[in-house]
């Protein structure tokens, strides 16, 4: 059975070669998916970088435990409504909206919502 050709890498500068079927090399890939494999936006962490580190240090200042457990020293911002599906994008990351969560509690509130999407 004969293979299939390979294609070039879909970044443009890259000579490397892949397999039908995919468009990046592995290299390109890790670069251009690493925040969607994740299930952010691609870029969306450069957008809001210093805003939101801003914001964050103030909400961990605030109340530096956990909303959740009250035992675990908070490390971790969460939106209390997912910013996706805040009605108006403006006001998705206002205070009201934001909560101090520490590791274990934050992955466990974000599994549960990618579960009932």
């Amino acid at each position: 059975m004969p293979n299939a050709p390979l294609k070039p890498c879909a970044n443009r500068l890259c000579p490397e070669l892949v397999p039908r079927g995919t468009a990046y090399c592995g290299k390109h890939k890790t670069v251009r998916y690493r925040e969607q494999e994740r299930g952010r936006p691609a870029g969306r962490k450069k957008r809001l970088g210093r805003l939101w580190q801003k914001k964050r240090a103030v909400v961990l200042a605030g109340e530096p435990l956990c909303r959740e457990c009250r035992r675990a020293k908070a490390t971790e911002v969460d939106h209390i409504i997912p910013w996706e599906q805040f009605r108006d994008k403006r006001y998705a990351d206002a205070a009201t909206n934001l909560q101090p969560l520490c590791k274990s509690c934050h992955s466990r509130k974000t599994a549960s919502e990618v579960l009932n999407q």
